[in-house]
């Protein structure tokens, strides 16, 4: 039997807990709506979001497309983002597995492009991603 080279194993790692974190703020996203929550369409809609960019860097990792790093870097930072928003709903048991998985998730990016994670730097309104990965954030003039 052949073994995983580390690297490897790092991506099998990080597809799943994508694919985890995928699921848990759909999950969530669905929690939300059913406790009347609906009205909170900047949560639904970075849920909603961040459950599809995960969907996308894992089927980007399957694929070994040259996008994944930049899928990764996106990955991170709406990651770190999503468990941010889901820690501020406090005691709520569903919200709290949404930050944990989504925190994975981040982690487990991390590994796989190499960069570090620095939590401190999430920024409050994610708007877009740049052309080199990084997250743009809204300005005025």
């Amino acid at each position: 039997m052949l073994a995983l080279q580390p690297d490897s194993l790092h991506k099998k790692i990080c597809i799943q807990a994508c694919l985890d974190a995928q699921h848990a703020c759909e999950t969530t996203a669905l929690h939300l709506y059913s406790i009347a929550l609906q009205s909170n369409t900047m949560q639904m809609r970075l849920l909603l979001d961040c459950a599809a960019l995960c969907q996308a860097h894992a089927d980007f990792m399957r694929g070994d497309s040259e996008l994944q790093q930049r899928f990764g870097a996106a990955c991170i930072q709406i990651c770190l983002q999503c468990s941010q928003e889901c820690r501020r709903f406090g005691n709520d048991i569903q919200m709290k597995l949404c930050a944990s998985a989504c925190l994975r998730c981040a982690e487990s990016c991390q590994q796989i492009i190499r960069k570090p994670v620095d939590v401190c730097s999430v920024p409050l309104r994610l708007t877009g991603v740049g052309v080199d990965g990084a997250a743009q954030s809204s300005r005025s003039i």
